[in-house]
């Protein structure tokens, strides 16, 4: 039997998750940084309710998992960072024990992103039943005011419209399209249902109708691109960008980024983000041709909750 199985696991209440960040955060965290960090998370919306912790006979807090829910009922996961690789088995436990506890109503899909050289912090979540999704690439340029990029020539057989609510059935249709074959995080496809992929879109940054475009190939969904302003006020993410299986090597993809950019090109954003699947190789080369550059990586590990792992 693994020491941790002898040890006390607690959820971690309110008032002591200051307490607790440090151990998944940054060692050494000021009580008053932790303190910060806890009123910018409910400025998101956000609580830190779902968080787990080793507390000692002399009632100190360990080791501790920390599940942030966040919009399409996924979770961003943290785990304390293991020292040696004994501390590996009794860190997946940790972990075990915490998803047997997640408000299933709140997260369906449990992420996980790592720096690609956490390689012993990457053991903990694969034997915690975790797999790895991606390596990905997050790209970035610069944007000026002044850099005008021309609007897409389009086909005759197709309409350009935005984002309205009446639309939404036609977004998820072209949504769901697009991930027949995907080349990007594959894995991902038929792990939650098409109304919270949405809402994971929407919570991702501002949502700006102007910024979500549907095409439609003579009046069928054929492809989708979400822009969404961020927090800063300064960034735009290309939260997706997905062609439907019937329309790929028409050129629409291309098209679409060069939309991106000209409607991008009279807004006030510096800055324009996105993360790919580092094995989507047309996906690099599209960005890669309109100016976007690797400034990071890092390794997504995921884990449905509930799966056949929490189920047995």
């Amino acid at each position: 039997m693994s020491e941790l199985l002898c040890e006390n696991i607690i959820q971690v209440p309110k008032d002591r998750l200051i307490e607790a960040l440090p151990e998944v955060m940054s060692r050494g965290l000021e009580p008053a940084a932790a303190d910060r960090f806890l009123t910018f998370l409910r400025c998101q919306g956000m609580e830190a309710d779902q968080c787990w912790a080793v507390e000692d006979p002399q009632g100190r807090l360990g080791p501790t998992f920390l599940a942030l829910p966040n919009a399409g009922r996924t979770a961003m996961v943290f785990v304390t960072a293991p020292r040696s690789p004994g501390d590996v088995p009794r860190l997946a436990r940790l972990i075990e024990h915490a998803h047997q506890r997640l408000d299933r109503s709140r997260i369906a899909l449990a992420q996980a992103l790592l720096e690609v050289n956490e390689l012993m912090l990457a053991r903990v979540f694969e034997q915690a039943n975790y797999r790895r999704l991606a390596t990905l690439h997050y790209m970035e340029r610069r944007l000026g005011r002044h850099q005008a990029s021309p609007a897409p020539d389009w086909p005759t057989e197709v309409a350009v419209v935005e984002y309205r609510p009446d639309r939404e059935e036609l977004f998820k249709a072209a949504l769901t399209e697009s991930y027949v074959d995907t080349l990007d995080c594959p894995d991902l496809c038929g792990l939650r249902d098409i109304d919270d992929v949405l809402a994971d879109h929407r919570g991702a940054g501002v949502q700006d109708a102007g910024l979500w475009t549907l095409i439609l190939w003579d009046g069928r969904p054929a492809a989708v691109l979400m822009l969404n302003p961020l927090a800063d006020g300064e960034s735009v993410e290309l939260s997706y960008l997905g062609v439907g299986a019937g329309f790929r090597r028409r050129g629409l993809g291309r098209r679409l980024m060069a939309l991106a950019m000209h409607r991008l090109s009279d807004r006030h954003f510096r800055r324009f983000t996105l993360a790919v699947d580092e094995s989507n190789r047309p996906a690099l080369s599209l960005y890669r041709s309109f100016g976007l550059a690797c400034t990071d990586r890092r390794l997504a590990y995921i884990r449905p909750v509930p799966d056949e792992c929490s189920e047995s």
